[in-house]
């Protein structure tokens, strides 16, 4: 069976003027943290030298979409699940 590179995972960001910052991402883990039960799905810390990090995500922006699937049509238990499984779905560093 051939070697097949991962797919990307592809993050939609809000940050602070509320400019969109699309990033993707083929490792994991990402090093974000973020505020639990409450949409949109704020980052709350990111770890520093992480995917993450090294991408320029910061405290404080917000996750408005994950391969293209719009979170804030979710509640934030169905939002928070999409987010973790495509993360987990790649490649560990």
């Amino acid at each position: 069976m051939p070697f097949t590179e991962a797919k990307p995972l592809q993050l939609r960001f809000h940050d602070f003027d509320d400019s969109v910052r699309i990033m993707d991402f083929t490792y994991k883990p990402l090093g974000l943290n973020w505020d639990t039960a409450q949409m949109p799905i704020t980052i709350s810390t990111v770890t520093p030298g992480s995917e993450a990090a090294n991408a320029g995500v910061m405290r404080g922006w917000w996750i408005q979409s994950v391969n293209e699937e719009n979170l804030l049509a979710h509640e934030y238990h169905e939002a928070a699940q999409i987010l973790t499984d495509a993360v987990e779905r790649l490649q560990p560093r």
